[in-house]
């Protein structure tokens, strides 16, 4: 068994979900040993420990089967002398902190949702001003349009009542 320092570098690799495709990589390679972080906006710090066809098989495949939004740069391997944790102490640290992302982005949500409603209320409180002016103006108009009409009906009625015809 030999344990690895893998620095790969790309365009993007933080934030695209590559750790997790690397961990599942690892586990169908069969690796007990796996750790995986950011260490820049493009790199990611891999260590673990196999054998050494292992170790190889795990890098051709981060090269051949990438997630589709991945550049890979650069794959630096270095030897490494320290200790890794078990695949399953990497799994659970990265299903926290992939929670913890899916509750930020919940809260943007809900932030952004409440942001929408604010504006929806605006409009409505908005559309009842225009429409109580709407119905403002039409009784203005109404009671326009009334006083003319019963004008117009006051001049023909006096206009019959010079010509001598009956209503």
């Amino acid at each position: 068994m030999i344990k690895r320092r893998i620095i790969i570098t790309g365009s993007p690799v933080t934030d695209v979900g590559f750790r997790v495709f690397l961990l599942s990589l690892a586990e169908t390679i069969g690796f007990d040993k796996f750790f995986a972080r950011n260490i820049g906006i493009n790199e990611v710090e891999v260590f673990l420990e196999g054998e050494a066809e292992a170790i190889e098989r795990f890098i051709s495949d981060i090269k051949s089967m990438k997630p589709g939004r991945v550049e890979i740069g650069n794959i630096i391997i270095e030897e490494y002398d320290g200790e890794i944790g078990s695949i399953e102490s990497f799994y659970r640290v990265l299903s926290s902190e992939q929670l913890s992302k899916i509750i930020d982005v919940g809260l943007s949500m809900v932030d952004k949702q409440d942001q929408m409603l604010g504006k929806q209320d605006q409009m409505l409180v908005k559309q009842d001003e225009i429409l109580s002016e709407i119905r403002d103006l039409r009784k203005d108009l109404r009671s326009l349009l009334d006083d003319r009409l019963r004008k117009i009906e006051e001049d023909i009625a006096l206009i019959k009542a010079r010509l001598g015809l009956k209503e």
